[in-house]
C-alpha cells in the first residue's frame, strides 16, 4: 500500500487514494463476467494461512512455559522488578494474540460462499442500469467490508487486537532480555555504564542459559505476534480489494 502503512492509518480518504491504484491493478487481472475463482485468486492471499496458524497456535502453547520459566528465577543475580515488567508485557500481548487467531478465523469463515456470492454481486452490478439493483448489490460487498474493518466506516477498529503497540512492546522485551534485563545491576554498573558483556563475566553459565531460554522462546512469540500485525495489515488491504471490485464492475 501507499499511503497506509500502519493500521490507524485507514480513513476515509487514505481508502479513496489506496482504492484508486487497486481499481487500475484490478481491471489489469479480471474480466467481465468474472467468476469465483477469479475472486478468490485476489483475495485468498490475505488470509491467514495454515503454516502461520500453526506457528501461532505454537506460540500460545508457550506464555504459560515462558511465565513458569521467569516465576521459577531465583533471586540475585536475577532482578524481581524487570520479571513482573516482563510477565506483565507477556500477558498483554497474549490476550490480543488470541483474540487477532479468533479475528482471523471470524474473517474467513464462509470465504467459499462469498467468493460466489460477489461474484454474482459484480456481475449483475456489470450488467445491469438500473441504480436500485446496483445499491442492493453493493451492500453485499459493503457488508463483508465493515466485517473485515470491524468498524461500519472506512477504519480499522484495531480494539483488543495486535496492534503496533503489541509489536513495540514484545520487541522491545525480547531485545532487553539479550542485552541483560533480567539481571541485577549494581550502582557500580550504572556509573561505569557498563554492558551486558561486561556483566555476563562474574554470571554461572547455568544463569545465563537460564535467560537465554526465555529470550528464545519470547523471540518465537515475537516472531508470531509480528506474523499477526502483518495479518491485520492485510485486512486493510483486503477491505480496499473488496471496494474496489464494485468499482471495477460498476466501470
Amino acid at each position: 500500500m501507499i499511503y497506509i502503512h500502519r493500521l490507524f492509518d485507514l480513513t476515509p480518504k487514505t481508502m479513496e487514494s489506496e482504492c484508486v491504484q487497486r481499481v487500475r491493478d484490478l481491471r489489469k487481472t479480471i474480466t467481465l463476467p468474472i467468476v469465483s475463482e477469479q475472486i478468490q485468486r485476489e483475495i485468498e492471499p490475505y488470509f491467514l494461512g495454515a503454516e502461520q496458524e500453526v506457528m501461532i497456535n505454537h506460540a500460545l502453547q508457550l506464555f504459560p512455559v515462558v511465565e513458569e520459566k521467569l516465576k521459577a528465577l531465583p533471586g540475585s543475580p536475577f532482578e524481581p522488578q524487570n520479571i513482573q515488567r516482563a510477565l506483565r508485557t507477556l500477558k498483554m500481548v497474549e490476550g490480543s494474540l488470541k483474540f487477532s487467531l479468533q479475528y482471523a478465523h471470524e474473517v474467513k469463515q464462509g470465504k467459499e460462499q462469498f467468493y460466489t456470492n460477489t461474484a454474482s454481486c459484480m456481475n449483475t452490478i456489470y450488467a445491469t442500469t438500473d441504480p436500485q439493483q446496483k445499491f442492493l448489490q453493493s451492500k453485499h460487498l459493503s457488508s463483508f467490508v465493515e466485517k473485515v474493518l470491524r468498524h461500519e466506516e472506512f477504519y480499522f477498529n484495531a480494539d483488543g487486537l495486535v496492534d503496533e503497540g503489541s509489536v513495540e512492546a514484545i520487541k522491545s522485551l525480547h531485545e532487553s532480555i539479550g542485552t541483560g534485563f533480567l539481571f541485577q545491576r549494581t550502582m557500580e554498573d550504572e556509573l561505569k555504564k557498563r554492558t551486558f558483556e561486561h556483566i555476563r563475566l562474574r554470571l554461572l553459565s547455568e544463569q545465563i542459559t537460564l535467560s537465554e531460554s526465555i529470550r528464545a522462546d519470547v523471540g518465537m512469540i515475537r516472531k508470531s505476534i509480528q506474523t499477526m500485525y502483518d495479518h491485520n495489515l492485510h485486512m486493510i488491504e483486503l477491505a480496499i480489494t473488496v471496494y474496489g471490485f464494485y468499482h471495477v464492475a460498476n466501470g
